[in-house]
């Protein structure tokens, strides 16, 4: 037996695809053995939360602790309209003098002008529908995030059944090629690299198997669940969402990006007049009762007013101020409006690309990939080829099918890009 006919048949090259050599032979020597349907199970002992992306986006909505911090800034916004409709109070003034008349009793009542109070509300209102604008952004943001770490845990599923498999094949070639080698039938070389292959694969596992439970980590934050509970995500990787993916990417009249700042500008605008109704002096009106006065009376009365005279401020700075502001939230909407035509675009054209490459993958490339495999053994079976074609056969339809899963992943995400910029939800 040459030192070549002793190769052992698990051999790890380096690079991103080290392990579907590996994963190749489990075609050969495990009959495509098919890994665990749901990971998660396998590593908890409590009974996995079953989550579709529906499910998943409403536990956000209504468990997501800082969304729920945030929906309280409504509550503060209606508060902010009570406290602008306050009217001002009126003062009591009581005097004891020497002179006559002796004693008076004076009441003063402020009276704003220019329509400052119902500025003030305009101006409150029109924040409030600015937080109202800002929590449906917060919202898109949430939903999407769900969508992002609902279908990364959904992958990592997968990759992690991969590297399962993968270690349960490495396992058997291993006390394969210690049996052989115990029996004189393989050199020690062989059990080494089988060995070491081993524990390669085992230690890839483990990895894959820690980021899963990093992603499950994420997403039961998200949801509002502690960490650490176990999640089986429900869905497909490679259908969901394929035929309901936008393909406008004009951007919807119920964008909340566009809504929030066409809201900004609307209340920049309030803020002026509630700047130039300051520039209106305010009167306080003063109406008292006299007491002894001898010999003229022993009651009287008097009547005042006052005015506030802008002689040395003036307001002006501050309704120039609003007026900038108004501009720069005008001019920020626009802006707001181009940044999101081009995200919009850019995330359709992607998802539509990621998704014909989808359905090439699921039509062509995986059929195509099982007749390889079909061919490559029935072709080494019947002595036409040696192991080593056999092998990058085998590996080529591992490399491909790892890169399917890649696919798919990469379309749910486009899609989730295309639904946060529409700010609107995607089937």
């Amino acid at each position: 037996m040459t030192s070549k006919a002793r190769k052992p048949l698990i051999v790890v090259p380096r690079g991103a695809f080290a392990l579907p050599l590996i994963f190749s032979v489990a075609f050969v020597t495990s009959g495509r053995a098919q890994a665990p349907a749901s990971p998660a199970t396998a590593t908890s002992s409590a009974a996995p939360v079953t989550l579709t992306l529906a499910d998943a986006t409403s536990r956000a909505l209504t468990s997501n602790p800082a969304h729920l911090a945030r929906a309280l800034d409504l509550g503060l916004a209606g508060t902010d309209i009570e406290i602008a409709k306050a009217r001002p109070n009126p003062d009591f003034l009581y005097e004891n003098t020497r002179d006559a008349p002796t004693s008076a009793f004076v009441f003063t009542q402020p009276v704003e002008l220019g329509g400052k109070r119902g500025h003030r509300i305009a101006v409150g209102e029109s924040a409030r529908e600015v937080v109202k604008a800002d929590l449906g952004r917060e919202t898109a943001d949430l939903r999407s995030d769900v969508r992002h770490a609902f279908y990364r845990l959904l992958a990592a599923d997968r990759r992690v059944a991969v590297t399962q498999n993968l270690a349960t094949v490495a396992t058997r070639a291993r006390d394969a090629a210690r049996a052989r080698f115990e029996s004189g039938d393989a050199p020690q070389l062989d059990q080494v690299q089988a060995e070491l292959a081993f524990a390669r694969v085992s230690n890839l596992a483990a990895t894959a198997t820690a980021e899963r439970a990093a992603l499950e980590d994420e997403l039961d934050g998200l949801i509002g669940l502690p960490p650490g509970t176990p999640l089986a995500p429900t869905g497909d990787l490679y259908v969901d969402g394929l035929d309901t993916v936008a393909t406008d990417a004009s951007a919807t009249p119920g964008s909340v990006d566009l809504t929030a700042a066409a809201r900004r500008t609307a209340a920049a605008n309030a803020a002026i007049d509630l700047a130039k109704s300051a520039r209106v002096p305010d009167v306080a009106l003063e109406a008292g009762l006299t007491y002894d006065a001898p010999p003229d009376f022993t009651y009287g009365w008097k009547f005042g007013a006052a005015l506030t005279v802008p002689l040395f401020t003036t307001h002006r700075a501050e309704v120039t101020r609003a007026e900038q502001a108004a501009a720069q939230a005008a001019r920020q909407e626009s802006a707001a409006t181009a940044e999101v035509s081009t995200r919009l675009a850019a995330a359709t054209r992607r998802a539509a690309a990621l998704g014909d490459a989808v359905r090439r993958t699921t039509r062509d490339i995986l059929p195509a990939a099982a007749t390889v495999n079909d061919m490559a053994e029935a072709s080494y079976e019947a002595g036409q080829t040696g192991m080593v074609a056999l092998l990058q056969s085998l590996q080529t339809v591992a490399e491909t099918r790892l890169e399917a899963v890649e696919t798919a992943l990469a379309f749910q995400l486009a899609l989730a890009d295309v639904e946060r910029a529409h700010g609107v939800s995607q089937p």
